[in-house]
């Protein structure tokens, strides 16, 4: 394994440095663990008329979701045709690292046009995040193919890895999610 996060430190770091997007990060307080809340974010243009909206954030319990809003770019409140299957998910392709790219169903959201890209499973093992570097999915629309970038080794896609992985330590040693119904007596 150790070579693997070595390889993915190396390739992540020099994909970061080349990614073609910027990557925004907010932060809030969240009073209820003391802890900030932090979300990153980036717009990605397809050069033809269609954009990605790409927010990751913490998704309990222990996940990190990137989610995107397909839109046109030169009316956000136009449809953009995408190629829906019964309203539940949009057909594309994913790549995760140097793999080849496979077939995916991306699933979606109250809107269709809102769909999640990536979503990194199990922050306490290691492995899943020390060795993903890179993640893209691509999405054709009625405006061209739109591939999503998510460069894992970004600086401040980075903080939110590490935020969300405090946040699930701190769950498991609370033995409790902060979404987790609680236990009357």
């Amino acid at each position: 394994m150790a070579a693997k996060v070595d390889e993915a430190r190396a390739k992540g770091g020099q994909y970061a440095e080349k990614a073609e997007f910027k990557w925004s990060l907010s932060e809030t307080d969240d009073p209820m663990t003391d802890d900030k809340d932090y979300t990153v974010a980036s717009t990605q243009p397809n050069g033809k008329g269609a954009v990605a909206t790409v927010e990751g954030e913490c998704a309990k319990p222990g996940r990190v979701a990137f989610v995107a809003t397909l839109l046109d770019a030169s009316d956000a409140k136009s449809p953009l045709a995408l190629p829906d299957f019964n309203n539940e998910y949009i057909a594309g392709m994913k790549r995760i690292n140097d793999e080849p790219a496979f077939p995916t169903h991306f699933p979606t959201q109250k809107f269709r046009n809102y769909v999640v890209v990536a979503t990194l499973i199990s922050l306490s093992a290691t492995e899943s995040i020390e060795t993903t570097w890179r993640v893209l999915a691509e999405i054709e629309t009625g405006r061209g193919r739109l591939i999503v970038q998510i460069p894992m080794f970004n600086p401040n896609v980075q903080r939110l890895l590490v935020a969300c992985g405090k946040q699930f330590e701190n769950a498991n040693n609370r033995r409790g999610f902060v979404d987790a119904p609680s236990v009357q007596q």
